[in-house]
């Protein structure tokens, strides 16, 4: 390789013979053909394990809480034996301690005789929600769903309770959905009106959009004007239930 000066210019002449030429040629053929390859190939993505793709779900946001997202039941049918005793022995310790709906639905889907236990137990929780939730994966029982629509606080048990009445159509838990349209609070009352209109099939749904508005018309604070709604539900379901005997 020879490197001559031009005169006059600052710019220099880099001369190469054949072979050097060939050599140069190789070196910026292999710079592109390196950038293909990632700048940090030490960094390999790691697959998870079935437990911790589960783990991760137990964590729950506002936005799963909203939706009544549970946890990654998927992730359990790959797991080993060893790996579902060790989740059974996660979600019975949660359960021990509080617990939540989703411990009970996760270990209903394990099927061991202690996780039928489990959830057998969880029908008696502190917890409202927990208790609901293992009442409904049991036989129906109408005094168990009496029971939860009566407890149903807006933050604590009112879904699994209307659920609950939704699968326990009776005239006992008809009359128990109405009393809480009076006495539950402001939250409580108005989605028991709108499943009392499911039950006496007034409404397509449990909470038709078009008769929203008289719903919400249980959410109120006076005592006069709430009584004076609920009256004539009252009637309804009295209707309702005579057209029932005949």
């Amino acid at each position: 390789m020879t490197i001559l000066p031009e005169e006059g210019r600052s710019q220099i002449t880099i001369r190469l013979q054949n072979d050097e030429s060939f050599c140069l040629a190789q070196y910026f053929r292999n710079l592109i053909d390196m950038s293909a390859f990632p700048r940090y190939p030490h960094r390999v993505q790691t697959v998870k394990s079935p437990v911790d793709r589960f783990k991760e779900s137990m964590a729950i946001d506002y936005a799963k809480w909203r939706e009544g997202e549970g946890y990654d039941l998927e992730s359990m049918r790959e797991m080993s034996q060893i790996e579902l005793t060790e989740v059974e022995a996660l979600l019975m310790d949660r359960l021990k301690r509080d617990g939540d709906w989703r411990d009970v639905e996760a270990m209903a889907a394990i099927d061991t005789e202690t996780a039928k236990a489990a959830v057998l137990s969880a029908q008696k929780h502190q917890i409202t929600n927990v208790r609901n939730y293992a009442v409904r994966l049991g036989p129906i029982i109408e005094a168990d769903v009496v029971r939860a629509l009566e407890s149903a606080k807006s933050m604590d048990g009112l879904d699994a309770s209307l659920r609950m009445a939704e699968d326990c159509n009776t005239t006992l838990v008809r009359r128990a959905v109405l009393d809480m349209a009076r006495n539950g609070d402001s939250t409580v009352r108005v989605h028991m009106v709108a499943m009392l209109y499911f039950l006496m099939g007034k409404s397509k749904e449990a909470f038709e959009w078009k008769h929203r508005p008289y719903f919400l018309s249980f959410g109120v604070e006076d005592n006069q004007a709430l009584r004076n709604a609920w009256n004539p539900l009252r009637k309804e379901l009295e209707e309702f239930e005579a057209r029932r005997e005949k």
